[in-house]
């Protein structure tokens, strides 16, 4: 009888484990994600974030408008998405890749964002950066 008890909670720990793995490997991190994604974009967000920035644009409930036009760039970072868009609003001769690289290095930089932002609200993106690298 106590052989029979044992194997029963062996048998549904194993089934348990097995249908915890099944599920891990078919979750979808963007299922919680309020806003409607397209293919494209979803594949995007997937590809080019890792799963702490997902998480964090999910839980904030970020538009995907707000910072699909960034993703292009390699550097982009989910946590500065606000600082790109308020970039953005006056760097207006930059386009949005470009923001990415200034507004990074900046943060790399130590540099107030505001004070940077308003010194280079009439510039090119290479003047940009030149006055930004001799820093």
């Amino acid at each position: 009888m106590l052989k029979k008890h044992v194997l029963l909670i062996f048998v549904i720990l194993v089934i348990t484990g097995i249908c915890y793995v099944f599920m891990n490997r078919n979750y979808d991190p963007l299922s919680r994600y309020s806003y409607y994604l397209s293919e494209d974009t979803r594949y995007q967000i997937l590809n080019r974030l890792d799963e702490r920035e997902v998480k964090y644009i999910v839980d904030y409930a970020i538009a995907p408008n707000e910072f699909t036009d960034y993703l292009e760039n390699s550097s982009f970072n989910a946590y500065h998405i606000a600082q790109y868009n308020t970039a953005r609003k006056s760097l207006l001769m930059l386009k949005p890749t470009e923001i990415v690289n200034v507004v990074e290095l900046i943060y790399k930089r130590d540099l107030d964002l505001d004070e940077c932002i308003e010194k280079y609200q009439y510039l090119d993106y290479y003047t940009i950066m030149n006055d930004l690298i001799k820093k």
